[in-house]
């Protein structure tokens, strides 16, 4: 009995082998009591998925029931009607590596004629896709390239009713690829738990720990009583100062230097777009096709957008401006690869970049005195 339960203790799952945080690890492990549950968690989380479920395994695919429970933005039937192919769903797939068996369901399986799709529903409202979720999927198609098919990965943000395909996978070379991952993963889980279990901070990683509230890295923010709020709040306003201060002399660094890698990600300027929108010629198109404002202007840019899907001539008033917006964006591989590769002939050039970086941020620094 004891070695059943300290073996069902070791068993990894495909999403505990993508964390880094051995705090993290160490209590997903031993299935502590969680304290922020996750979107997809969540009771309207778990509603989602039965509904999607349901609703894709018929083959009218209604989604009223969805969005008679649930705000989409978008049009939820336009996501799936190009995929071909037998629908599956909350299908279970078995993974058998390195003597090791893991089981995962995934939410949504497409089978062609040598060719799966692999879809995964997001519930929350953040339209992120993180490594882990990139890693996560890649496992799920290790027996389909066992099998010698053709993979397609994918993440359906079901509130925003939009489909990104994450990844085109096939042969041996990804199989011996991604498997050889998944061993250097379950190594170093194996390590980290036999480790003394300290918090590792990580710019994504935190923001979705259910274990945060009690982290030593978090900042104290349960109260139950005013004079915890007032503090609370107290502290917000000192934190908010000092964030404006940071951001300013961080983007100063950016302009002149370039992004500031991090180990999962960059802060810097990254590039944007916007719909700007032609108002007076927009309103009257409106009024000529008896076109009711709201139908464009009570969710802007977006229900724009789709209204020009139907009236072609309605895109015409609007255009995409492209720029940059700061923030904090993942790294990617390549980016990462590209930093090791800094040569000694740039790092001349890096040294004006920085010298010019600390100059703006003194002059910065002492206006502000």
């Amino acid at each position: 009995m004891k070695n059943q339960r300290k073996e069902r203790k070791k068993r990894f799952s495909f999403s505990l082998l993508s964390l880094s945080c051995p705090r993290r690890i160490h209590k997903t492990m031993a299935r502590d009591q969680v304290e922020v549950f996750p979107a997809e968690e969540t009771d309207t989380g778990r509603i989602i998925h039965s509904y999607l479920a349901e609703i894709l395994s018929t083959e009218e695919r209604d989604f009223s029931k969805l969005t008679n429970y649930v705000q989409i933005y978008g049009n939820p039937e336009k996501v799936f009607s190009n995929i071909k192919g037998k629908f599956s769903t909350e299908q279970k797939i078995r993974i058998i590596i390195g003597g090791k068996t893991f089981t995962t369901v995934s939410d949504l399986l497409v089978s062609r004629r040598g060719e799966r799709d692999i879809i995964d529903h997001k519930t929350s409202f953040s339209q992120e896709v993180l490594p882990s979720h990139r890693e996560q999927l890649q496992y799920y198609a290790l027996p389909f390239l066992r099998q010698g098919l053709k993979v397609k990965v994918g993440i359906h943000f079901v509130r925003y009713a939009r489909l990104e395909w994450i990844d085109i996978l096939q042969g041996l070379d990804d199989y011996a690829r991604i498997a050889k991952q998944l061993m250097e993963r379950i190594g170093k889980m194996e390590r980290i738990l036999g480790e003394v279990p300290n918090p590792e901070p990580s710019n994504f990683e935190c923001k979705y720990c259910p274990y945060v509230i009690s982290c030593p890295l978090s900042p104290e923010y349960f109260i139950t009583d005013k004079k915890q709020a007032a503090r609370l709040a107290g502290e917000y306003i000192k934190l908010k100062s000092k964030l404006k201060k940071m951001e300013d002399i961080l983007k100063i660094w950016a302009t002149s230097v370039g992004h500031i890698h991090l180990k999962d990600c960059k802060v810097g300027f990254n590039p944007s777009t916007k719909t700007v929108i032609d108002q007076e010629a927009t309103l009257e198109f409106l009024n000529r096709h008896n076109i009711p404002i709201t139908e464009v202007f009570s969710a802007q840019a977006t229900k724009f957008k789709k209204l020009a899907k139907t009236y072609n001539d309605l895109a015409n008033f609007a255009e995409i401006k492209y720029g940059t917006r700061w923030g904090v964006v993942s790294t990617t591989d390549e980016e990462k690869e590209e930093q090791e590769r800094f040569s000694l002939n740039d790092a001349e050039e890096g040294k004006k970049k920085v010298g010019k970086a600390v100059e703006e941020i003194e002059k910065t620094l002492n206006s502000a005195k």
